[in-house]
């Protein structure tokens, strides 16, 4: 028969046997039989975050990609860390109501005219227009970082800068309205010192 008939056997898998000399590793006590050797197991701390707590990606790059957060400690992917950026204004109590008789009536608001609205749309066209030639050009770099400097005085809505803490998304609230992220214990702050105001 020739050699093309013949079934193939795969080849045969070698063990690796290691030298006497090599270190071995063991996470158990051995009786002292001679092996000076033995190293234990050391724990890997970056392999206990092997996924983000939020949203439960995998890492796949490495230490760069993790980052934890600073209120919980959980281990975070970059897409679901937020930054504290404002703290919402503190609640003034609701004044008390008044229980007079007498009701004012509403004031009647203009209502606008067609007329009217065709010229100013014709007129902001316009104006438009000039805007978006003159926004075409880029400010300064010195411009960009004087606008940078971080207060903690209430801006005209009462928001006040945030605590600029890296957080996790469940420790973090939202506002799409203000577009701000607040983690909850400026949160916590916030509700706290209204309360204090009752």
């Amino acid at each position: 028969m020739t050699s093309r008939m013949l079934p193939r056997e795969p080849p045969a898998k070698r063990r690796r046997v290691a030298a006497a000399d090599s270190p071995k590793t063991s996470s158990t006590s051995l009786p002292d039989v001679g092996l000076q050797n033995i190293v234990a197991p050391t724990p890997r701390a970056a392999k206990k975050a092997g996924k983000c707590s939020t949203c439960h990606r995998a890492f796949v790059g490495g230490s760069a990609q993790i980052m934890n957060c600073a209120r919980c400690d959980a281990p975070t992917c970059p897409v679901c860390t937020r930054t504290c950026t404002a703290v919402p204004p503190t609640r003034e109590p609701t004044p008390a109501l008044s229980f007079s008789s007498s009701t004012s009536p509403p004031t009647p608001t203009p209502s606008p005219r067609r007329a009217a609205l065709s010229l100013t749309t014709n007129t902001n066209t316009n104006l438009l227009h000039e805007a978006t030639t003159t926004a075409a050009r880029r400010r300064k770099h010195e411009d960009d970082s004087s606008d940078t400097a971080l207060s903690k005085e209430p801006d005209a809505e009462g928001w006040t800068q945030g605590c600029g803490r890296v957080v996790c998304r469940a420790c973090s609230v939202e506002s799409i309205q203000s577009c701000t992220i607040t983690c909850r214990d400026c949160l916590l702050k916030a509700h706290s010192a209204s309360s204090d105001m009752d």
